[in-house]
């Protein structure tokens, strides 16, 4: 998602534009959120909040029909996207048809250890679990 944000970003700022496309640390602040207006503001010396209301028009008219359901513009210059259920379930459904976690088809031989006892030392909790899943992952 970051990257297609950034992509969708990109129309606007320029290819070669240095910003941020980062996870939101609260919810009230979307899912993601960017510094390009406060970067493009800075080169051009014009307001960041002015910047960023023009970014939020222009991409809201470009990103396609549904992706976002709001942008929000935060001071200093800031733009925090919402992205939509619908385009959060079909980028998932898109990952879940590759074939990650489908496993290797050579047979191959491979060295898994998985439990460091310390043998000076007692058995913990966590030697225990690394032992329970070193040997899910060998199976």
């Amino acid at each position: 998602m970051q990257e297609k944000i950034r992509k969708i970003i990109s129309k606007f700022a320029g290819q070669d534009a240095e910003f941020e496309v980062l996870k939101s640390p609260r919810a009230d602040f979307g899912d993601y959120s960017t510094n390009v207006a406060l970067k493009i503001a800075a080169k051009k010396r014009e307001n960041p909040l002015v910047v960023a209301e023009e970014l939020k028009s222009k991409i809201l008219k470009s990103a396609p029909k549904g992706f976002f359901i709001k942008i929000e513009t935060a001071r200093p210059g800031f733009l925090n996207f919402f992205i939509s259920p619908e385009a959060l379930e079909k980028e998932f459904n898109g990952i879940s048809k590759k074939d990650y976690g489908r496993g290797v088809e050579k047979k191959e031989k491979i060295q898994l250890e998985f439990v460091s006892a310390n043998p000076t030392g007692p058995l913990t909790l966590a030697n225990g679990r690394g032992g329970v899943w070193g040997d899910v992952l060998g199976r």
